[in-house]
């Protein structure tokens, strides 16, 4: 989802599914940098798999402060302190961590 929309990695986390219009494919950032508000574009195909995060983290009930939770575990103050640790990690690292994920409903 950043990489195919340009959102920041606090404005990924912090997505609600009022602010996903599927037949649009947009997203509708609150509060951006320098808290403003802006609407981004993504692919269908990103849009339908959002949508489908963000219904199922619905249903999960994470509580509202939920999107800061690693930040909070790692002990940072902020959002963008815990972005400048996640772009150091190797980019393997990433790959063989996203390929280690279970598919849904497999």
């Amino acid at each position: 989802m950043l990489w195919r929309s340009g959102l920041r990695i606090s404005e990924a986390l912090a997505p609600e599914l009022r602010d996903l219009d599927l037949e649009a494919s947009t997203i509708r950032v609150r509060r951006g940098k320098g808290d403003r508000s802006r609407t981004v574009g993504v692919d269908e195909q990103t849009a339908a798999l959002l949508y489908r995060w963000l219904d199922r983290r619905r249903r999960l009930s994470p509580g509202a402060r939920a999107p800061n939770v690693i930040r909070d575990a790692l002990g940072h103050t902020t959002l963008a302190v815990t972005d400048r640790y996640l772009r150091d990690v190797a980019p393997i690292h990433v790959i063989e961590t996203m390929r280690a994920r279970r598919r849904e409903g497999a």
